[in-house]
């Protein structure tokens, strides 16, 4: 199974974002080739502000699996390698949405449960362990769901 994307940013945040962060740095790099503004500085911001939008347009949940691995993950604040005996369970659920654009709720270490997301979801699929801990990932909607779970079953035999 390939990676495959539970749910991304709104395509609206994200072009939004890009133009935020980018125009005043286009400007401060106009300055710059104009003698106005050191060109060092202004370059290394200008790269760096290019590098955290490119951080933002990959941002969304992802789940892949082989070999007897899940992979779950919420590019690039959280993420988790689980072998497949360890899952007693995997299934579509209905889920409040986080309320922001991006994120998590929940600690697997303090409260046992954690639910990742992008993009407002009301539906994830939740990996039941069998040591009673939950990991939520957003999805899109329950059809997409339903096909990552039915992906993941054929991936790990299960």
């Amino acid at each position: 199974m390939d990676r495959v994307y539970g749910n991304r940013l709104p395509t609206e945040y994200r072009w939004g974002v890009t133009a935020l962060a980018l125009v005043p740095l286009v400007a401060l790099l106009a300055g710059a080739l104009a003698g106005q503004v050191a060109l060092l500085p202004a370059f290394a911001l200008f790269a760096l502000g290019v590098a955290a939008v490119s951080v933002y347009w990959a941002g969304g949940t992802t789940i892949s699996a082989d070999d007897g691995l899940v992979r779950i993950a919420l590019f690039p604040l959280w993420r988790r390698r689980i072998p497949a005996e360890q899952i007693r369970s995997v299934r579509v659920e209905a889920v409040a949405p986080i309320g922001r654009e991006w994120g998590t709720r929940g600690s697997l270490r303090r409260d046992g449960e954690i639910f990742i997301d992008a993009g407002h979801s009301s539906t994830c699929v939740a990996f039941h362990l069998h040591d009673g801990r939950v990991i939520r990932a957003g999805v899109e909607s329950p059809e997409r769901g339903r096909r990552i779970v039915e992906s993941l079953a054929r991936a790990t035999g299960r």
